[in-house]
């Protein structure tokens, strides 16, 4: 019994500091811990509530028996932490706040599981959006912070160091984004403003890191588009700056999406002779998508070489087609109940279940079509490739 209540508090510990990691599109632990306490320098108070946010949605997500594998990766527990970093800057301490953070705290897995079966399955991430909704709300509600005071020049470069340190321990590439992204922010805030404003950095530095080295393989054309993606978000939030509720990451979620939208549009990626996003559900680290885009080049000039050909497809070519996703992190098969023979033969409302779930299954598949996979072993059989 000591054995496995020691195996769930490690698990849980490992849950939450990969939460905070996610922060930064890691899901390394050690790089959670290290982004926990570069934010400490950064801004104590928000760290703080942060962390115990965190700490409440992945207790609650545990207890709710939320999928293992996100839960692990801190994907239940990354949009409460989020909120709470932003609760301790922009609201004045009280026990409305806390309150109020604490129902957030409880709420944030299922805003995070909402977003996904919304978004996931049209290839949009959902990013910092089950975090915005609720500070937004509470921007409404809530007194603001007196003031949210200036950074200590030292004490900013430190605890980005220390969160680049914590990037790097996950992928060089994610915190060569990272880097990148902090420089080319900071010209465009001293172009704009005349000195670095933190909003215009955070977001332009997000949205490179995002392009750059998360959604989109690895490439120098996905370090252009980036820039100009960065460019775009930091400019959107110097604009917006002053309002209330404030803009906040709005700038980078929308500017993450808009460009992963057009990007998808064959005609306008060849055009830009840009690379294809990757599908959410592979997103690993920056040089795992780089290994599997460069593997995607080498089939092409494969098939283009080869006189016949033989194809074996995986689940992916069926959910990119509608078909409903069944073992995914967030597929059919977690949502509903399991039913054995036995069950079935004696028991008439098992058998109704049964029934119900098979007549909305078929539903989904009547909104399935063709696919880009299926085209092309189409035009391949149509030119006698095709072993």
């Amino acid at each position: 019994m000591p054995l496995i209540l020691a195996s769930r508090v490690g698990h849980a510990l490992r849950a939450w500091a990969a939460a905070h990691g996610q922060l930064f599109f890691s899901s390394r632990p050690a790089s959670g811990v290290a982004v926990l306490l570069g934010l400490v320098l950064l801004a104590p108070r928000g760290a703080l509530m942060g962390a115990l946010a965190c700490a409440a949605a992945t207790a609650t997500a545990w207890a709710l028996g939320y999928p293992r594998r996100p839960w692990l990766d801190g994907l239940y527990g990354y949009a409460a932490g989020l909120s709470g970093l932003l609760w301790g800057v922009l609201f004045a301490p009280g026990p409305a706040a806390w309150g109020a953070l604490a129902l957030t705290a409880v709420l944030s897995p299922f805003l995070t599981r909402l977003a996904h079966r919304l978004l996931t399955p049209l290839e949009i991430p959902t990013l910092a959006l089950p975090a915005l909704v609720p500070v937004w709300t509470a921007a409404i509600l809530l007194a603001p912070a007196d003031t949210l005071g200036g950074l200590d020049a030292a004490a900013g470069a430190l605890g980005a160091s220390v969160i680049l340190v914590g990037l790097l321990l996950h992928s060089r590439l994610l915190a060569s984004a990272a880097v990148t992204g902090i420089i080319a922010s900071s010209a465009l805030s001293l172009a704009l403003g005349g000195r670095l404003e933190t909003d215009v950095l955070v977001n332009g530095t997000l949205a490179m890191m995002a392009v750059a080295a998360v959604y989109l393989p690895w490439c120098a054309a996905s370090l252009t588009l980036a820039a100009a993606a960065a460019v775009v978000a930091g400019g959107l939030s110097w604009l917006t700056a002053g309002t209330w509720p404030p803009a906040l990451l709005a700038p980078f979620n929308l500017v993450t999406v808009l460009v992963l939208v057009l990007v998808r549009a064959h005609s306008l990626r060849r055009a830009g002779r840009l690379p294809a996003p990757l599908p959410l559900e592979s997103i690993s680290t920056p040089e795992f998508g780089r290994a599997g885009w460069q593997a995607r080049r080498g089939l092409n000039d494969l098939v283009r070489a080869a006189a016949q050909i033989t194809v074996l497809t995986g689940a992916g070519v069926s959910t990119e087609a509608g078909l409903p996703d069944v073992r995914g992190a967030f597929g059919l098969r977690l949502r509903q109940r399991g039913i054995t023979l036995d069950e079935f033969l004696a028991s008439p409302s098992v058998r109704a279940e049964y029934w119900r779930q098979e007549e909305h299954f078929s539903r989904l598949v009547l909104g399935a079509a063709p696919a880009t996979t299926h085209r092309a072993l189409a035009a391949l059989h149509r030119c006698g490739r095709l072993s």
